[in-house]
Protein backbone atom coordinates (compact mmCIF):
# COMPACT_ATOMS: atom_id res chain seq x y z
CA UNK A 1 0.00 0.00 0.00
CA UNK A 2 1.49 3.60 -0.55
CA UNK A 3 1.83 6.20 2.34
CA UNK A 4 -1.27 8.35 1.46
CA UNK A 5 -4.00 5.13 1.32
CA UNK A 6 -6.68 5.01 3.78
CA UNK A 7 -7.49 1.52 5.18
CA UNK A 8 -11.12 1.46 6.37
CA UNK A 9 -12.45 -1.09 8.51
CA UNK A 10 -15.67 -2.58 7.75
CA UNK A 11 -17.85 -4.68 10.01
CA UNK A 12 -19.52 -7.68 8.17
CA UNK A 13 -21.75 -10.30 10.67
CA UNK A 14 -19.96 -13.69 10.11
CA UNK A 15 -23.77 -15.04 9.72
CA UNK A 16 -24.57 -13.38 7.02
CA UNK A 17 -20.72 -14.45 4.34
CA UNK A 18 -21.76 -17.19 2.32
CA UNK A 19 -19.33 -19.99 3.36
CA UNK A 20 -15.74 -20.15 2.45
CA UNK A 21 -16.03 -16.23 1.91
CA UNK A 22 -14.59 -15.48 5.24
CA UNK A 23 -10.86 -14.88 3.52
CA UNK A 24 -10.18 -11.17 4.87
CA UNK A 25 -8.32 -10.40 2.04
CA UNK A 26 -10.56 -11.66 -0.49
CA UNK A 27 -13.12 -9.92 1.05
CA UNK A 28 -11.33 -6.46 0.98
CA UNK A 29 -10.73 -6.84 -2.73
CA UNK A 30 -14.62 -7.13 -3.64
CA UNK A 31 -15.05 -4.39 -1.76
CA UNK A 32 -12.74 -2.52 -3.11
CA UNK A 33 -13.65 -3.18 -6.81
CA UNK A 34 -17.16 -2.72 -5.78
CA UNK A 35 -16.49 0.89 -4.67
CA UNK A 36 -14.51 1.69 -7.65
CA UNK A 37 -17.45 -0.18 -9.82
CA UNK A 38 -19.95 2.63 -7.79
CA UNK A 39 -17.42 5.65 -8.68
CA UNK A 40 -17.35 4.89 -12.43
CA UNK A 41 -20.66 4.54 -12.30
CA UNK A 42 -21.81 7.65 -10.48
CA UNK A 43 -19.02 9.55 -12.40
CA UNK A 44 -16.63 9.95 -10.18
CA UNK A 45 -13.73 8.48 -11.66
CA UNK A 46 -12.68 7.27 -15.05
CA UNK A 47 -12.47 3.98 -16.43
CA UNK A 48 -8.92 4.05 -16.79
CA UNK A 49 -8.67 5.28 -13.23
CA UNK A 50 -10.85 2.55 -11.79
CA UNK A 51 -9.07 -0.38 -13.72
CA UNK A 52 -5.23 0.80 -12.01
CA UNK A 53 -6.80 0.82 -8.98
CA UNK A 54 -7.90 -2.56 -9.34
CA UNK A 55 -4.93 -3.92 -10.91
CA UNK A 56 -6.83 -4.82 -14.39
CA UNK A 57 -6.16 -3.96 -17.43
CA UNK A 58 -8.49 -1.39 -19.04
CA UNK A 59 -10.54 -3.75 -21.12
CA UNK A 60 -10.69 -6.70 -18.11
CA UNK A 61 -12.50 -3.47 -16.29
CA UNK A 62 -14.92 -2.82 -18.81
CA UNK A 63 -15.84 -6.42 -18.50
CA UNK A 64 -15.92 -6.13 -15.04
CA UNK A 65 -18.36 -3.15 -14.83
CA UNK A 66 -20.36 -4.89 -17.18
CA UNK A 67 -21.01 -8.18 -14.74
CA UNK A 68 -22.37 -5.03 -11.92
CA UNK A 69 -24.41 -3.78 -15.08
CA UNK A 70 -22.48 -0.78 -15.35
CA UNK A 71 -21.66 0.79 -18.86
CA UNK A 72 -18.24 2.16 -19.71
CA UNK A 73 -19.74 4.39 -21.73
CA UNK A 74 -21.79 6.28 -19.98
CA UNK A 75 -24.91 4.57 -21.78
CA UNK A 76 -27.41 2.10 -20.93
CA UNK A 77 -28.95 -0.02 -23.87
CA UNK A 78 -31.96 1.56 -24.02
CA UNK A 79 -30.43 5.24 -24.79
CA UNK A 80 -27.76 3.44 -27.58
CA UNK A 81 -31.14 2.20 -29.25
CA UNK A 82 -32.83 5.72 -28.81
CA UNK A 83 -29.63 7.31 -30.50
CA UNK A 84 -29.34 4.47 -33.00
CA UNK A 85 -33.11 5.04 -33.84
CA UNK A 86 -32.67 8.50 -33.83
CA UNK A 87 -29.86 8.26 -36.41
CA UNK A 88 -32.07 6.19 -38.96
CA UNK A 89 -33.56 7.92 -41.84
CA UNK A 90 -37.26 8.39 -42.07
CA UNK A 91 -39.29 5.59 -44.27
CA UNK A 92 -40.57 6.77 -47.40
CA UNK A 93 -43.93 8.31 -47.31
CA UNK A 94 -46.05 5.94 -49.06
CA UNK A 95 -47.94 7.41 -52.27
CA UNK A 96 -51.41 5.53 -51.66
CA UNK A 97 -50.37 3.94 -55.02
CA UNK A 98 -49.51 -0.06 -54.75
CA UNK A 99 -46.11 -0.78 -56.56
CA UNK A 100 -45.67 -1.81 -59.87
CA UNK A 101 -49.26 0.12 -60.58
CA UNK A 102 -49.82 3.40 -62.53
CA UNK A 103 -51.75 5.45 -61.54
CA UNK A 104 -55.28 5.61 -63.45
CA UNK A 105 -55.30 9.22 -65.52
CA UNK A 106 -58.92 9.92 -66.12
Amino acid sequence: MATDDLTIPVLLPRDALRPGESDVRALSEALRVLWVVEQVRCGAMSVGYGAGLVGQDRWTFVRTLGAHGVSAFGYDADEVDDDIASLRPDPPKSTGRAKGKKAASG
